[in-house]
């Protein structure tokens, strides 16, 4: 069976879990992989052991995680603390393994002798969602260079060492729980310790995109937190002049982008939605020199 795999899940409770969980169970049974599952209920009412009781998912190697906090870190941090394997994968609830997905993870760590593998990020759209949206694909996750290393990712699709979490003592910054963002930083920071994470194209995970998400104005909030994200990242530990050159080099692409969104938009719905979300990224990272609160998001 080879060593254990901590299948990794915060959830509250979607319905969409039992077929994430069905996708796993056959991409690890294809590779003989041996795997458990830690799935940090943050359901204020147990919702997840409702749902797999009702599905008749009940079983040995599904561990969940009572934590009802209404913050993605401390539910992420349980999966951390509970986990027991030597390899620690990351899946959302509300997304489908590949058949491939585990074994071209697991391989692309190995071989590459590397600390982590980030994978692709395919989405799901459903039909009442407008063609023009669909074709900017603004949760779309794919990695330009494949097999490059990475600094940061997400907890969307990611298998890594699990040693590294204890060699370091680090967690999900609860800060950042309420408002997202939080992954990016923890793989940031194990970054700067060191560790080395790669991109694997071919590990994929399909993520269902429902008609409530694609609103512009969510949209608009969710790229305005990776941009504020960026920021503080980017300009954590520097002085005011480093500051001083991406605020201006931010306000200069958010006036660029801000005019091509209304140039574009009106000819062209799908190039204009892509110039709306930098518009929303750049006014992100302003928010954040400006000193504003991330806007909350789960």
């Amino acid at each position: 069976m080879g060593d254990l795999i901590s299948i990794c899940i915060a959830s509250i409770g979607r319905r969409t879990l039992v077929d994430t969980i069905c996708s796993v169970d056959k991409s690890a049974a294809k590779y003989g992989f041996n795997i458990e599952y830690i799935i940090a209920d943050d359901s204020p009412n147990k919702a997840v052991t409702t749902l797999l009781s009702q599905a008749m998912m009940v079983r040995e190697n599904i561990k969940i995680i009572d934590v009802a906090s209404r913050n993605i870190s401390i539910a992420r941090n349980a999966c951390l603390k509970n986990s027991s394997g030597k390899y620690l994968a990351f899946i959302d609830d509300d997304e489908i393994a590949d058949i491939n997905w585990l074994g071209t993870l697991h391989s692309a760590l190995t071989s590459n002798n590397v600390d982590g593998v980030f994978g692709a990020i395919l989405p799901i759209h459903d039909p009442a969602i407008p063609q023009w949206i669909v074709k900017s694909s603004p949760f779309l996750k794919f990695f330009k260079n494949n097999n490059a290393r990475v600094e940061t990712g997400g907890t969307g699709n990611l298998l890594m060492k699990s040693q590294i979490v204890k060699e370091t003592g680090l967690s999900f910054n609860q800060d950042f729980g309420r408002t997202g963002g939080e992954d990016t930083l923890f793989f940031y920071e194990l970054n700067k310790a060191g560790y080395i994470f790669i991109c694997e194209n071919k590990s994929i995970v399909n993520e269902h995109v429902t008609p409530d998400r694609v609103v512009l104005s969510k949209l608009f909030k969710r790229y305005c937190r990776g941009g504020q994200t960026y920021a503080y990242i980017n300009n954590k530990g520097h002085g005011p002049i480093r500051r001083a050159k991406e605020f201006v080099n931010g306000l200069i692409k958010l006036i660029v982008s801000s005019i091509f969104f209304v140039l574009v938009f009106p000819v062209n719905k799908s190039t204009g939605l892509v110039w709306y979300l930098k518009m929303a990224a750049n006014y992100g990272k302003i928010k954040y020199f400006a000193g504003a609160k991330m806007d909350v998001l789960y």
